[in-house]
């Protein structure tokens, strides 16, 4: 894949390689956790790891956002969720998760799927990962938006908010608009 990827450069956008190579890996991984299960015997703490990494690969994107695996106890999962009403709709999916899940694992790891509310679990899980994509390069921001990110303090919170504001201004279909 990494050869095809490298020969059609020319033809992709900067985000949709990184998409590609997002996609490899993640391939690789769910190749590698059978293996690394069937490695670790009854070592609970690498059995634990693979279920973490699983758990992504199992739900997706745009869950593994809400949602962090917290603890592997037996066949129990535990997962949290930012609030109730993600709690809900993740209990309605368990079944579904858990084969997705245990697929992914290549064996029957986990039994259950316990769901609690925790958002600071979640929040500070998902602050500690690795972005996939690495930001893009963007054109110098407009004046007036430099002027108001100088008012916010937080440098992390004030470079998010030029590159959104930027992306914003600078997207094709505001072209149309104007």
């Amino acid at each position: 894949m990494t050869q095809w990827l490298n020969h059609q450069k020319s033809s992709f956008s900067g985000m949709e390689i990184h998409i590609f190579r997002e996609r490899a890996a993640m391939e690789s991984m769910s190749r590698l956790l059978p293996l690394m299960i069937k490695a670790a015997g009854h070592n609970e703490e690498i059995l634990e790891s693979a279920c973490f990494a699983a758990w992504d690969l199992a739900v997706g994107q745009a869950t593994s956002r809400i949602s962090a695996p917290v603890s592997l106890s037996g066949k129990l999962l535990t997962v949290a969720t930012l609030d109730q009403r993600w709690k809900k709709q993740l209990d309605t999916l368990t079944d579904q998760v858990l084969f997705r899940l245990n697929s992914t694992l290549g064996q029957p790891l986990v039994a259950r799927i316990q769901v609690i509310v925790d958002s600071a679990w979640v929040e500070e899980k998902r602050r500690s990962l690795p972005t996939l994509l690495p930001p893009q390069p963007l054109p110098p921001p407009d004046p007036d938006l430099l002027e108001v990110a100088n008012t916010i303090e937080d440098p992390k919170l004030r470079d998010q908010y030029l590159r959104t504001a930027t992306r914003y201004l600078n997207h094709p279909s505001r072209d149309s608009k104007r």
